[in-house]
């Protein structure tokens, strides 16, 4: 097993099990004090040493042992240590040496999986953001995503950047990695590698500054100054906006896959000048593996300094490529700062590939960035098909271009006749949820933006799931963009639905290689009803990777999907950095999809904070967030919530709500129905259980109208 170093305050620390939950061990103490973790893991003949040596230590000194509060044990042996030297009952030399024997210090085998940054600058700050922002940009060129790069105000006078990996790296090639990336920024903190290096743990609380160490966002560390920053940082903000904060701190921990060019880091030192032949380096071939999903091959070409043959000098032809990428790097939410710097390595690398000066920095700034980050921008994002610059690309490398579907005018005679086709294949083209009631009342179609609002744990995902079941069953292909679940997480949550069990009486049958009857029929049954069921579990998505997705499906199956989950809305990656703005971009661009590859687009949506929790009727499409924009788009709208929800009162848990509030292909209503949490079900009302449902309700009325009455009192 492995260990890390947890401290509270530096002085009280111990080792942990790397699988300790860290929020267990602070909460016995409070955020209000600084918490640290250790970059480097520990073996466990490390732990043995230092649980043996302090318990010697323990029994010596006459300081109750307890593992259960470990972190108390080294504080109580410190405060005796000193109390011993200021009465001069102990001498230096054996402070010393009892300290030696549970010491955590240790330089042979110490590994880490992560890469750790770390910028401070006590005089100006705001040096440091700028060489943060510098690195990210460093880092997404050498492929990692943006979602992946782990960026933190400190609390104090500097920001931290971490990335956990699928690697395990030895104190020498994390040195080499951090210091090949980021030796050369004014800010960084060199000592980073060090083996007793400690990292203080997000959301505790800077004793002297008394700020918290918060995560931020790169367009937040991008858009914001050092005195924002702070701002955001303090308690009365850190208190409020806790959730949004856990929000992020919480989909951290994803060991991401080491890109192959920073793993070839690991072996060159920082002082080694490697020279390379300029024709080995900077030969016309171009490495696509290294090309993020995100890009085509004609822009990734661009990124690498592969500018036209000839023109490359050109300072037209230059200023076009760096408009291109701008625009592409905008399209898929990259703030402008670190657009800038990614264009600044591109200008460098396209100057040494052409053998000219390199494009300056500052009109990259004013005529490149500044210009297509401009309100008044209207470029788009430069078609492949339409873009001379881009066809050369695709010519030199031969290279397939990716440009935009036909989107000629047509006639109203051409529009009556698509019409004609659409109304004779009408049984072809409607898609069916699969309970009678709620198919009589609301018409799924190709080409239609559907949207399904709930709250938070309301049963979004699992109403989706039945939808995607009926549909695969049916012999219709369903193509899910799961962004909010893990592939696992997901595959347990389906078989569920056929089988009583638990997710960890599932894993415990597997581990042990003794699954039950009941399981492995369900793994057919999973297998058998979704079969028709393509799933993409990548998370940072953007409109493009869904649009690469649908092309990907009618590549392998020779059709596209005929529904399209999305689960959900505000998951997808986009050029704004306004919530609102995001959802009316993403929701507008989802409908272009529908209607371009004639698919039914379902998108899962949230509601605004004030809309409440999963048993709150939800009666208006105005509590989706960026309601206005979105509801233009959707043709159909649905909410749902749970009555009976309440953790205190499960059995009351069996009823779900549905309601229409916008349907442009027939009427608005309400409909009730029972609800199966494990399974998934729903089912229409019988007589009796209608009868039931609404005795419920009006007790739930009678209960809400008690409580009012009894606060009245007080007004």
């Amino acid at each position: 097993m492995e260990y890390k170093r947890i401290s509270r305050e530096f002085w009280n620390y111990a080792l942990f099990p790397v699988t300790v939950n860290i929020d267990d061990v602070i909460s016995q103490y409070g955020r209000s004090k600084d918490f640290y973790e250790s970059i480097y893991t520990y073996s466990q003949e490390h732990y043995d040493k230092f649980i043996k040596g302090l318990k010697e230590v323990c029994s010596e000194l006459n300081v109750e042992y307890s593992p259960d509060k470990i972190l108390d044990v080294t504080k109580e042996v410190y405060s005796s240590l000193n109390t011993a030297k200021r009465a001069g009952t102990i001498t230096d030399s054996r402070i010393s040496e009892l300290k030696s024997k549970f010491s955590v210090a240790a330089t042979e085998n110490i590994k880490t999986n992560k890469i750790v940054f770390d910028f401070d600058n006590e005089q100006d700050p705001e040096i440091a953001r700028q060489d943060t922002l510098e690195l990210c940009s460093r880092l997404i060129s050498k492929g990692f995503k943006r979602d992946e790069i782990q960026i933190c105000f400190s609390g104090n006078k500097g920001f931290s950047v971490e990335i956990e990996t699928d690697k395990q790296f030895s104190r020498k090639e994390f040195e080499n990695i951090v210091g090949n990336l980021a030796k050369d920024l004014e800010t960084f903190d060199t000592s980073i590698s060090d083996e007793q290096r400690l990292f203080r743990i997000p959301l505790t609380k800077h004793n002297k500054t008394k700020l918290y160490k918060i995560p931020l966002t790169d367009s937040q560390l991008a858009e914001f100054n050092i005195d924002q920053i702070r701002v955001m940082a303090s308690p009365k903000n850190y208190h409020d906006n806790i959730e949004s904060f856990y929000d992020v701190f919480e989909s951290w921990g994803v060991c991401i896959k080491l890109p192959e060019e920073i793993n070839n880091m690991k072996k060159i030192t920082v002082e080694e000048k490697i020279i390379v032949d300029d024709n080995i380096v900077y030969e016309d071939r171009l490495e696509l593996s290294r090309k993020p999903s995100w890009m085509s091959s004609t822009k990734f070409a661009l990124q690498e300094g592969f500018f036209p043959k000839g023109d490359g000098k050109n300072e037209g032809v230059r200023n076009t490529a760096f408009m291109v990428l701008a625009a592409t790097y905008k399209s898929n939410g990259y703030p402008k700062e670190i657009a800038w710097r990614m264009l600044k390595g591109v200008a460098e690398l396209q100057a040494k590939r052409n053998g000219c000066e390199q494009y300056p920095e500052q009109r990259l700034w004013k005529e490149v960035i500044c210009h297509v980050y401009s309100d008044k921008w209207r470029g788009g994002t430069y078609s492949e098909k339409e873009t001379d610059l881009l066809k050369v690309i695709s010519e030199r490398f031969n290279l397939k271009i990716e440009g935009d579907n036909n989107r000629s005018l047509v006639n109203i005679n051409q529009s009556i006749e698509r019409f004609k086709k659409f109304a004779s294949d009408f049984s072809k083209n409607r898609i069916m949820f699969g309970v009678e009631s709620l198919d009589e009342k609301i018409v799924f179609t190709s080409g239609m933006l559907v949207g399904l609002l709930a709250a938070p744990g309301a049963g979004k995902t699992t109403f989706a799931n039945k939808f995607m079941k009926n549909t695969s069953m049916k012999g219709e292909k369903v193509l899910y963009e799961c962004l909010d679940m893990t592939e696992n997480f997901q595959i347990a949550r389906l078989l569920q639905n056929y089988v009583n069990l638990t997710f960890e009486q599932i894993l415990s049958m597997l581990e042990d290689n003794k699954p039950s009857k009941e399981l492995l029929e369900a793994f057919d049954k999973v297998s058998e009803d979704y079969e028709n069921l393509s799933i993409n579990y990548r998370s940072g998505t953007t409109i493009d990777d869904i649009e690469e997705d649908i092309k990907t499906h009618y590549s392998l199956y020779g059709e596209y999907p005929r529904l399209v989950v999305v689960d959900y809305l505000e998951k997808i990656r986009g050029p704004f950095t306004d919530a609102t703005a995001l959802s009316g971009y993403v929701a507008s661009r989802l409908a272009d999809l529908a209607r371009e590859y004639n698919v039914c687009m379902f998108v899962l949506l949230q509601p605004q904070k004030s809309a409440g929790d999963a048993r709150k009727p939800l009666l208006s499409m105005r509590k989706v967030k960026g309601a206005s924009i979105i509801e233009q788009d959707c043709r159909a709208i649905m909410t749902l919530w749970r009555p009976g929800f309440n953790p205190e009162t499960s059995e009351n848990d069996k009823y779900a709500s549905i309601a229409i509030v916008k349907n442009n292909m027939g009427q608005t209503c309400k409909l009730n129905y029972m609800w199966d949490g494990r399974t998934g079900n729903i089912t229409d009302m019988s007589s009796e259980e209608s009868y039931q449902f609404d005795y419920f309700i009006d007790s739930l009325k009678e209960e809400e109208d008690k409580e009012n009455n009894r606060f009245s009192g007080f007004r």
